[in-house]
């Protein structure tokens, strides 16, 4: 028979474990007493649970500390078994920290009844799971993502055909309408098809990361073309403004992917001013220190220019800042956000060595920051712009390859009117049997790259082997692979960006005869 001395010894070894094990395990253990609602946690889980050391804490401060959108099923699942005859219990919640964050957790426990079968306690465990399931979400993202890249090259080749041919067909339907009302429903089209065409390059550009040329840009012209954007397609009730300063510095970008950051900030703005407002746009010369991190995480010591825009509009409420730039993420109503605005302006920023950050006070604004590398002793180089005219063809004869007709004869009949001829091929091996036919006459390829059978880049392949410098523009929804013009002979091919308009067309083929 043990004695009271020894009892009491077992009992002191017993609690020593019980001690060293709940500071070896990564759970919270707690034994919670349901008849006096106290809850006991081991000491060296305080800094998960936020509760002082040998505060008897409740089960009614455990349920507070649960996020409100979790909490009434967590609770019901535990009354779902404690009032019923099971035994065991788990469930993943979010779980207040004490510094206000909240942990992802996983808890189990297991009830323990009375000889009548009424639930006196329950002991378990709680896990912080919140790295993994971060790790996870990530993970899915990247899938997501892969998913969408390969799906968005699949389908922006057709969306883009559909477009193309709307764009061409708007500059022919312009010589034939003289009425005011005619124009301006054919400018809404223009925009429509123009919208369309901008959220397929968005995806794009998302999932598949961004080049694009770069070069010297004047920060007055950038925003000068936003102005325009803003006064001819946003509401009335919008009031822009804009400070450029006259010896603001030269960034270094490509334009469309610069502008495109600035029309998806402005975009956002308008969305935060549902009942109008104040759109300010800033440029400012900045040089960043080596301390600079703070203001501006992830940037490097040198000279930007830094663009801001300001909105006067709801602001963005804290708990969901930190998920502003993810994409897809958006506070909007279901089909009216994409939520690729901001996430691809940060991408399109990151990729020129730059960064955005923003600041928003809620019911007063917004500010967006964008730092982008400049060269202050550059200026911006732009070719000079020449109009088509009717004549400039020459009758110099162009061979155009798509498998889509509505492309084939809007395209011709644009050049056709510009002074050129035009052979048609509806298939890569029609585009090379009309070349072998005819190369002394041809001055120019244009053709598609994404062809059934034979491509467009076997098209231009087999056609140098005949005319090394023949010129080509390929036409494409996607950029052209970085060593594409080192794979093949002659001068580079040059790109014409699908959807394209009539006018983009012609200064395309403009330039390739003139450079030849």
């Amino acid at each position: 028979m043990i004695g009271p001395e020894q009892a009491v010894a077992a009992l002191r070894v017993s609690e020593e474990r019980l001690r060293y094990v709940t500071q070896a395990v990564t759970d919270a253990v707690w034994d919670w007493d349901l008849l006096s609602d106290e809850i006991w946690w081991a000491d060296s889980q305080d800094g998960l649970i936020g509760l002082d050391a040998g505060e008897p804490p409740t089960g009614t401060q455990w349920k507070d500390r649960i996020h409100p959108e979790d909490r009434d099923r967590v609770v019901q699942g535990i009354e779902a078994v404690t009032r019923g005859s099971g035994d065991e219990w788990s469930d993943e919640y979010r779980f207040r920290r004490a510094d206000g964050s909240y942990a992802i957790v996983a808890d189990h426990g297991f009830v323990i009844r009375d000889p009548s079968g009424r639930p006196t306690r329950m002991v378990g465990g709680m896990s912080d799971i919140t790295e993994r399931r971060q790790l996870e979400a990530q993970v899915m993202r990247a899938q997501r993502l892969e998913s969408i890249g390969t799906l968005a090259g699949g389908i922006a080749h057709d969306l883009n055909n559909m477009l193309s041919p709307i764009l061409m067909s708007i500059d022919l339907l312009r010589e034939h309408v003289a009425s005011e009302d005619g124009l301006e429903l054919l400018g809404t089209i223009e925009a429509s098809a123009q919208r369309g065409a901008n959220l397929v390059r968005q995806v794009l550009t998302f999932a598949r990361g961004v080049d694009g040329q770069r070069s010297p840009l004047a920060p007055e012209a950038v925003v000068r073309d936003l102005a325009r954007i803003v006064t001819d397609t946003f509401p009335k009730d919008i009031v822009l403004r804009t400070e450029v300063p006259a010896d603001a510095w030269a960034l270094i970008g490509d334009a469309t992917q610069v502008q495109q950051i600035l029309v998806n900030l402005a975009v956002n703005a308008i969305d935060a001013m549902p009942a109008g407002g104040t759109l300010t746009v800033k440029v400012r010369n900045t040089t960043l220190p080596l301390d600079a991190a703070a203001e501006f995480p992830d940037s490097r010591p040198g000279t930007y220019v830094r663009l801001d825009v300001t909105d006067t509009g709801v602001g963005i409420p804290r708990r969901v800042m930190d998920r502003i730039f993810e994409p897809f993420f958006t506070t909007k109503q279901v089909g009216k956000g994409t939520g690729l605005g901001l996430s691809t302006a940060q991408a399109i920023a990151r990729s020129h060595g730059g960064v955005i950050t923003v600041r928003s006070v809620e019911d007063e604004g917004t500010t967006f920051s964008v730092l982008l590398p400049a060269d202050p002793a550059a200026r911006e180089v732009r070719a000079p712009h020449r109009r088509s005219s009717p004549a400039h063809g020459l009758g110099r004869v162009i061979l155009l390859v798509d498998d889509e007709p509505s492309i084939r004869h809007f395209a011709s009949t644009l050049l056709e009117r510009a002074g050129y001829r035009v052979i048609t091929a509806d298939s890569g091996e029609a585009a090379i049997a009309q070349y072998s036919a005819r190369a002394r006459e041809v001055a120019l390829v244009i053709t598609d790259m994404r062809m059934p059978g034979t491509d467009g880049r076997a098209v231009i392949r087999d056609i140098r082997r005949i005319t090394p410098a023949i010129p080509v523009i390929a036409m494409t929804g996607m950029d052209l692979p970085m060593m594409f013009d080192k794979e093949l002979a002659g001068p580079p091919v040059q790109a014409l960006m699908k959807p394209f308009n009539g006018e983009q067309l012609t200064q395309a083929v403009l330039r390739a005869v003139t450079a030849h």
